[in-house]
């Protein structure tokens, strides 16, 4: 299944993760993600749809494709999920609340993090 993972991002460098809800991984930190519906094309309209939904977000300075997709055999559990990566950047006056956080580059490399989360922003210079 393909699916939209989104790094949300700000002008100070942080990036917006909140604590997944549901197994596999609960309680881990993660990415806002979620699978595009038929209608979503182009998936710009997904990863909005994602943002609004999960993170409550209406309104982006920039949007892009990272270039980067993840399809590892077994990457999630039961079923064959590819997610393309895109970034989003925002203004830090999003609402956060225990569940979901702003966290520096450095605070990133210690957290419990759902499924590959942490190579996507690895591989993308999000973790120092």
């Amino acid at each position: 299944m393909l699916a939209v993972s989104i790094i949300v991002t700000n002008d100070e460098g942080q990036v917006l993760l909140r604590k997944r809800v549901k197994s596999p991984d609960e309680g881990k930190w993660e990415l806002f993600a979620s699978y595009p519906y038929l209608d979503e094309l182009p998936l710009e309209k997904a990863v909005k749809r994602v943002l609004k939904e999960k993170a409550g977000i209406d309104e982006v300075s920039s949007l892009q494709f990272s270039g980067k997709f993840y399809d590892e055999p077994g990457r999630h559990p039961g079923q064959a999920c590819v997610p393309l990566i895109f970034i989003a950047k925002v203004g830090k006056d999003i609402v956060t609340s225990e569940d979901r956080k702003w966290f520096s580059p450095s605070e990133i490399k210690d957290l419990p993090m759902a499924f590959d989360n942490k190579t996507s922003l690895e591989d993308l210079g999000f973790v120092k």
